[in-house]
């Protein structure tokens, strides 16, 4: 657009230029055409009025031209405005939305992604110490649940054991018993 602009004002510059040697140009024919009277020239009326009208008409165009720059010159400032405007709002819109990638609502706190993080790992982390220490935990019961166990099923089995003996050892003792009755009711009797 500026380029547009230095060009139509470089293009009215050459078009002022060969006015204005036209203008000169005409002057001077003025001057060659006029009679001379003693020392001085002595121009036509008609001629001189011819003159000064295209001198008029070439002073109108230049205020013109000047108008019509003056005039595209304060839309370009106006537009100029507008742009830098609209770029002002465009960096602040970036700003805020850099700002809200940045942050997270949190339970309507704002936080920085950064601290986000932080914190739910350290959760995380905090979570899966946890876990750890309830899984050691669990198998460690789990294993002396098991001893346990195994310790009960050994002494249910002595304990079985013991209960086979032990009435081995009654009937043992009660068929001594019962055999020395009989003997001493047998050597009594005789």
């Amino acid at each position: 657009m500026r380029y547009l602009t230095l060009l139509g004002l470089l293009f009215l510059s050459l078009q002022s230029f060969s006015q204005k040697n036209a203008t000169v140009q005409q002057f001077d024919s003025l001057i060659d055409k006029s009679s001379n009277y003693q020392q001085f020239k002595v121009i036509k009326k008609v001629e001189i009025a011819q003159f000064k009208n295209k001198l008029i008409n070439t002073i109108n165009s230049y205020e013109n031209n000047i108008n019509d720059l003056n005039a595209e010159l304060k839309a370009k400032n106006n537009e100029i405005g507008e742009l830098d405007s609209k770029n002002n709002k465009l960096n602040k819109d970036i700003e805020n939305a850099q700002s809200a990638i940045e942050t997270i609502n949190v339970f309507g706190l704002n936080a920085s992604k950064k601290t986000y993080n932080i914190v739910v790992w350290s959760i995380v982390g905090l979570l899966l110490a946890v876990i750890a220490i309830m899984i050691i935990k669990f198998k460690t019961t789990y294993s002396n649940n098991n001893e346990l166990k195994e310790n009960l099923e050994n002494l249910n089995r002595e304990f079985d054991e013991y209960k086979i003996v032990s009435l081995e050892k009654q009937q043992k003792l009660g068929r001594e018993l019962l055999d020395v009755k009989k003997k001493l009711n047998h050597n009594t009797s005789k």
